[in-house]
């Protein structure tokens, strides 16, 4: 799902390859748009990275609270997506521990916490 920003992926008939003029097209030749494969736009299925939109500060705003900003370097949160590196994260109660965003996103947080302290059980 597009974020609101965002116009949202135009339906796959919109997407179908113009016939060519010469004649009829050849299999070998034609080239199915990605839209049609089942990836959808770029900026959907996470391809292309938009300020904002699709980042990681975005996507995971109360995940983003427990980045450790030392020891995760010169990787910034608002600059990468949601995919299965390792980063390292710090808890409220300050406890540090290094996890890729979907096991973080899975475990609801920190794991060394009680399930009910953790910040995306918090609502």
């Amino acid at each position: 799902m597009c974020a609101p920003r965002h116009q949202r992926c135009a339906p796959a008939a919109t997407h179908a390859a113009a016939p060519d003029s010469a004649g009829p097209a050849r299999a070998s030749s034609t080239r199915t748009p990605t839209s049609l494969q089942g990836y959808g736009c770029s900026l959907c299925s996470s391809r292309r990275l938009a300020l904002r939109v699709n980042d990681l500060a975005t996507t995971d705003p109360l995940l983003v609270t427990e980045w450790h900003d030392y020891l995760n370097g010169s990787k910034r949160p608002e600059l990468m997506f949601a995919g299965t590196d390792r980063y390292w994260w710090k808890c409220a109660f300050g406890h540090v521990q290094q996890q890729s965003v979907p096991n973080r996103r899975k475990s609801r947080g920190c794991t060394e916490c009680k399930p009910e302290d953790r910040i995306l059980n918090q609502n």
